[in-house]
């Protein structure tokens, strides 16, 4: 049983790790680098199959005492993995101009791709050990994914992804401690077990690790704004939403070079670092509504009467201002 609580609990810890390094990469670097999450994962699963390939010939006694180890060794590398991670000075944008960075990236992957080697060699160690009821260790892998899953986006409705990037630490210190529990686990693996909870907790409480966006994101540029003010801040599983207010930020698409009229007030709102929509102030109804007839969005009431109008995207509400200003009801 505490096999199976053990492989279920790694299983979920390690689905978990991969989750919330997908929301990190997207905020700290551009949406599209998220997907490197993936690649780091089936990197660490590939290591551990090819490991375990060539130790087939072990016998199950000797691959069992590895069990705990492993189970531990991905709590250890789950809680180091973001430290170590946080201190690699990469930036994406430099691939094309500088070799270093390659290097940095390389190390990069390997670290965060050790809890997963970890976390698949005790699982695959666990089926392989308990060939009489291999179903019961395979099915608790696929319950802790899907336990992992509900809690990586669960845990983003509460906490921040660089605070909810502790959680799989907390969840693989459970497993270890549960690897620790069988008979083939000596007592100073049990020790470590119970030294990685604690500290998996108090990284939780004060996380030790503080990613950085990049400069080249649209909420780090306006935050460069004299007297710029962040107004909001949240955080869900879809992104992290900052809204920001500055009197020298300016937002109107295709506006037209001869228009001088009065500009409203705006506040910016980011969606992991880069702009998902203004926020404009039009309650003034005077010259400052005059910009609505100076932008692209004017085109088509130019060419008549519109009452009823599809707003798509409608974002912070550009258009639909642009509609009811032009007699849409």
């Amino acid at each position: 049983m505490n096999r199976s609580l053990a492989v279920g609990l790694l299983s979920a810890a390690t689905l978990a790790f991969e989750i919330l390094l997908v929301r990190l990469f997207a905020i700290e670097q551009f949406y599209h680098f998220a997907y490197m999450a993936i690649g780091v994962a089936m990197l660490g699963f590939g290591a551990s199959g090819t490991l375990v390939t060539l130790l087939r010939h072990e016998s199950h006694q000797r691959l069992q005492g590895w069990f705990a180890p492993a189970a531990i060794a991905t709590s250890a590398t789950l809680l180091l993995a973001p430290i170590v991670a946080d201190r690699i000075p990469f930036d994406v944008t430099q691939l094309a101009f500088d070799v270093g960075q390659w290097v940095n990236l390389t190390f990069l992957y390997l670290v965060l791709a050790l809890p997963f080697a970890f976390g698949a060699l005790a699982i695959l160690i666990a089926i392989i050990t308990g060939a009489e009821r291999p179903g019961r260790v395979y099915g608790a892998s696929f319950a802790g994914a899907g336990l992992g899953a509900v809690l990586a986006v669960a845990v983003l409705w509460i906490v921040t992804p660089v605070r909810a990037l502790a959680l799989p630490a907390i969840i693989a210190a459970a497993g270890g401690l549960a690897a620790t529990g069988s008979q083939q686990a000596r007592p100073p693996w049990r020790l470590t077990g119970v030294a990685i909870a604690l500290l998996s907790i108090a990284t939780f409480v004060a996380p030790p690790w503080s990613p950085e966006i990049t400069p080249y994101k649209g909420l780090p540029q306006v935050e460069a704004y004299p007297n710029a003010e962040r107004v909001a801040d949240g955080v869900n599983p879809v992104g992290w939403l900052v809204a920001v207010r500055a009197a020298a930020f300016r937002h109107a698409p295709g506006l037209s070079l001869v228009y001088t009229g009065a500009f409203p007030e705006q506040t910016a709102v980011f969606v992991d670092g880069e702009l998902g929509g203004v926020l404009t102030d039009w309650n003034d109804e005077g010259t400052a509504r005059d910009i609505l007839r100076w932008v692209p969005a004017a085109i088509p009431y130019a060419a008549g009467g519109y009452e009823r109008v599809l707003v798509l995207e409608a974002g912070g509400g550009f258009d639909v201002w642009a509609a009811l200003h032009h007699g849409a009801s």
